[in-house]
This record gives structure tokens, C-alpha cells and sequence, in this order.
């Protein structure tokens, strides 16, 4: 595990995709598919170890990603919500983790510097969450540090990280750019996505 961090990545990408109607994580951007994007963002900004989440059409996506130096976790419960997949990812992290950053799989537009920006951050804040926003709008990743673990793995049905902010000090990072809260749901995203490019 990297040294100077010891944080893990948790690449969020078990879900069916069934308002696009074909995998998300398979969708081609920018010469690579859109999981192998989150993937190099986690090993370009030296998160280890990188765990990638996987339930819904398995067979299809673990063969675009094998080589890659990560971990892939098989969630079988994966259609009882986004909670189970965050469970599995986080018990599967080495005991010696001190935070993890949560990724999901449509982030198209995301920056090595959002991620470097957090991980800097958590050297210099007690804040058990560092999560960014846009016009206060909070966005994806989030960096949770270890003491947030065990109710993250309290999680339940479709809730995500988000729910525990309460129970903790979150600092909350503000970021300029608007792009890195395009995400793709539905046909309509992917319609302005685009377009866009």
C-alpha cells in the first residue's frame, strides 16, 4: 500500500444501467471504456489498493478490466441498492487503510486534480469526510477516512455516503469546475454528453 497515504480507492460499478438500457460502465470515452477511466484516474493519483465493485452484468465488464492491477469484488446482492456494494468494497480493504476514496463509474468528466485536491486535504483537516461541491451542489468522490468505516458498513437499500455525513465532521471542498457533475442516468445524458463532444 502507498506509504505516503495509505488510501484505497472503491470503484462503485454493480449497477444494471436499466434507464440507458445497456451497461454504463462499457460506454466508450475518449478511446477507453468508462470504467477503464475511473480506473486509470484511481492509478494515475496513486490511491492502492483499488477495488472495483461489480453485480450487474459481470461476465461482460470483468473481461475489460482484468488487466489492470486492482481487485475486482463480485456483489451477488447487488440489486438490494448501492448500500450493499459500498459494503462489500469497504470490508474488503486491508486492515491498515486509513481512508478510502467512494468513486462511481459515470463520472466522465472527472480530474486527477479533484482527487489530488482531497487527498492533500485530509493531511491538513480532523474532518472525518471531505467531500466537493459545485455551487453547493455536493458531488462524487468522497474521501472517507477510517473512523467513518463502521458506518459506512451500516449502510442499507439504496443509501449511499451521503447518509452518514451526519453523524460526522465533513469538510466540504469547493470546486469551480461544473463538469465533474455530469453524470449519465438516462438516454437524455448520454444524448447532451454528446453533443458536448
Amino acid at each position: 500500500m502507498n506509504s505516503i497515504h495509505k488510501v484505497a480507492a472503491i470503484i462503485l460499478a454493480a449497477g444494471d444501467s436499466n434507464r440507458l438500457g445497456f451497461p454504463k460502465q462499457l460506454l466508450k470515452w475518449h478511446g477507453k471504456t468508462l470504467i477503464e477511466f475511473i480506473i486509470d484516474k484511481a492509478i494515475r493519483t496513486k490511491l492502492n489498493p483499488i477495488h472495483v465493485v461489480l453485480g450487474a452484468n459481470y461476465n461482460q465488464i470483468v473481461r475489460t478490466i482484468l488487466r489492470y492491477p486492482i481487485r475486482i469484488i463480485r456483489n451477488k446482492r447487488w440489486q438490494s441498492g448501492k448500500a450493499s456494494s459500498i459494503r462489500e468494497g469497504i470490508s474488503s480493504l486491508p486492515d491498515e487503510t486509513q481512508a478510502v476514496v467512494l468513486f462511481v463509474v459515470d463520472q466522465p468528466y472527472l480530474n486527477d486534480s479533484l482527487i489530488n485536491a482531497l487527498l492533500q486535504i485530509r493531511l491538513k483537516t480532523s474532518a472525518k469526510i471531505i467531500t466537493p461541491c459545485v455551487k453547493e451542489i455536493q458531488c462524487n468522490p468522497v474521501l472517507f477516512k477510517r473512523d467513518t468505516f463502521e458506518q459506512l458498513l451500516m449502510l442499507r437499500g439504496d443509501d449511499g455516503g451521503k447518509t452518514i455525513f451526519k453523524h460526522f465532521q465533513v469538510k466540504w471542498v469547493n470546486w469551480k469546475d461544473n463538469e465533474v457533475l455530469v453524470d449519465i442516468d438516462a438516454k437524455e445524458d448520454l444524448e447532451v454528453l454528446i453533443k458536448r463532444n
